[in-house]
């Protein structure tokens, strides 16, 4: 009996305890709440982004239903967040709540209000981080020769931020397939981070061209893009050894100029400003260090100078230098400096003028070669070679010359009119002597010149009148013709002749000044007033089959005429 009664007293007990239980439940529901994945920190998360937060409830109580309070404050106890909601699997906290460099604190309550069971769940530290790299580097151009087989020469250094310590991984291309960095402030790719990638055209495993690398903390969704352009081939550098036209000139054959003027253009193109190095040999020293000519003390021990190209400008320049038997000169505009100029009338940075008049290497009946090396500043280069010859053809004193002249210095503003005049000096002796032969391949005496046209620049509001043309006796069917191109303001003269014309005035004899022209400023404010032929632009020296004739030095400084009131004007 004593038997039956305590086992009714176990049952009596059992049945208590889970009439006690709300839904008769015997244990209570747990929650478990965890974070998403915050990269290296663990307990970070980046600003800018929904923060998820995840948690999962199980229960024995059948038909229980909960509801969920996320409460969200600050380390200082501020209150952020405190939001219901019935997702049994989680909520979502909007980015506007989180801001970078705070630290919070995150619980969830789960209330089941039927049978007031409430569960909390252990409280969650996290701290919100700056999302955002900078890149800290400028250039955006990397590659090399493909010679350099090891050579990648792509390293991108940046930084968080948030100055914390992250993983960072990278793609290139694709935002995909991610690779940790082996730094944590910069991307440093070898061709060894690209052995699964295919050989390309350039023999390397990235093309030439444009790529973009992607940058991102692990773990973060924001990815930050670097474009750079990836290079491998040299800037062309393509070297004109003359003016004439048609010549075929290449490196190793076909005519170079020769005499007291050496004509060399160049053209620069698939380049991003890449230096010029530009540099004289003597051609029968070989092609070595020791046949380079250096100039004291503007070029460096091999002989040459470099040159930055302006990216604003046009890729092609042109170098002229006139030659005597003891020194080196520009066909110049100011004197005895060496200049690039380029063709729409901008000069290379002054930093590549220098004075040689007290360099005496050249010598007359020597062949030498100019040389010019394009080079990308990441061991990229071409190189091309032009020849020259120096020839006594003239002396100093009938050097052959085009210029301006003006007949006034200042004119009155309330008459601004004078005169300009077109010297051809010793023009018509060079081209009419039998120095000029074909062996030293420039323009001869039965080749003449049989079209010349010469244009200037005048103030837009210029008129002109009065033409006075002193031709070569010419019968060229042209005559004398002036026009003017009122959208460049250019004002052109052209005149053909035959060969061996005699330039001479209405009485016969010789002059120097081909034509005269009256030009009035209409309009025109006091001050100072340039006229000048254009570089290049309209001018022609043509002989009869058509090519530009060399050797004649033309004058582009103009002439300045000063405009001012009646009182100060004056004339020659």
């Amino acid at each position: 009996m004593k038997k039956v009664l305590v086992v009714l007293s176990v049952l009596t007990l059992v049945f208590l305890m889970i009439s006690c239980t709300p839904n008769n439940v015997l244990f209570a529901p747990q929650v478990d709440f965890a974070l998403k994945s915050l990269g290296a920190g663990g307990n970070q998360f980046p600003a800018g982004v929904d923060l998820p937060v995840n948690w999962s409830i199980s229960t024995n109580v059948k038909d229980a239903t909960f509801e969920f309070v996320v409460d969200l404050k600050k380390d200082d106890g501020t209150v952020i967040l405190n939001e219901k909601t019935t997702n049994k699997d989680g909520y979502t906290i909007d980015k506007s709540k989180l801001v970078a460099g705070n630290t919070y604190k995150l619980k969830v309550t789960a209330n089941d209000k039927k049978d007031k069971i409430i569960v909390e769940s252990k409280v969650f530290t996290f701290t919100v981080v700056s999302s955002q790299i900078t890149f800290e580097t400028t250039e955006k151009i990397f590659g090399g020769p493909s010679y350099l087989a090891q050579y990648l020469g792509l390293n991108v250094p940046f930084k968080s931020n948030d100055g914390l310590a992250h993983v960072y991984e990278w793609a290139l291309d694709v935002a995909a397939n991610w690779n940790e960095t082996a730094s944590a402030t910069e991307v440093t790719l070898t061709e060894n981070n690209f052995e699964n990638f295919p050989i390309t055209s350039n023999g390397r495993k990235i093309t030439d061209g444009v790529h973009v690398l992607y940058v991102r903390i692990k773990g973060n969704g924001l990815i930050h893009t670097f474009p750079f352009i990836f290079d491998t081939k040299g800037p062309s550098v393509t070297m004109f050894g003359s003016q004439r036209e048609n010549n075929g000139y290449n490196v190793y054959g076909g005519s170079t100029p020769s005499g007291k003027v050496a004509l060399l253009t160049y053209k620069v193109t698939d380049y991003t400003n890449p230096i010029i190095n530009i540099g004289l040999m003597d051609y029968t020293n070989g092609f070595d260090n020791d046949a380079r000519i250096v100039l004291p003390g503007k070029t460096n021990s091999k002989g040459y100078f470099g040159i930055k190209v302006p990216e604003n400008i046009s890729g092609t320049f042109v170098f002229k230098m006139l030659i005597s038997n003891d020194t080196f000169k520009i066909m110049d505009l100011s004197g005895n400096e060496l200049k690039l100029i380029a063709l729409d009338d901008h000069y290379i940075p002054t930093g590549v003028e220098f004075n040689a008049s007290d360099f005496n290497n050249f010598k007359l009946d020597h062949s030498y070669r100019v040389f010019m090396i394009a080079d990308d500043g990441i061991y990229n280069e071409t190189i091309d070679i032009k020849y020259f010859k120096l020839q006594e053809r003239f002396a100093d004193d009938k050097e052959p010359q085009i210029y301006l002249e003006t007949d006034s210095a200042t004119v009155d503003v309330n008459n601004p009119t004078f005169k300009v005049r077109v010297v051809t000096k010793n023009l018509k002796d060079y081209l009419s002597t039998d120095e000029h032969s074909v062996i030293e391949q420039d323009v001869y005496k039965s080749n003449g010149l049989n079209y010349l046209q010469i244009p200037f620049t005048f103030d837009s509001t210029a008129t002109i009148s009065g033409l006075t043309v002193n031709e070569f006796n010419s019968d060229y069917e042209l005559g004398g013709t002036a026009t003017v191109d009122a959208t460049n303001n250019i004002f052109v003269y052209a005149e053909g002749f035959t060969s061996n014309s005699a330039l001479n005035n209405s009485t016969g004899s010789a002059t120097d000044v081909l034509a005269e022209f009256t030009v009035t400023l209409t309009g025109a404010a006091t001050g100072t007033h340039n006229i000048k032929i254009p570089y290049e632009s309209y001018l022609k020296l043509i002989d009869k089959d058509g090519k530009t004739i060399d050797g004649v030095k033309i004058d582009y400084k103009g002439v300045n005429v000063i405009v001012e009131k009646a009182s100060s004007s004056s004339k020659k």
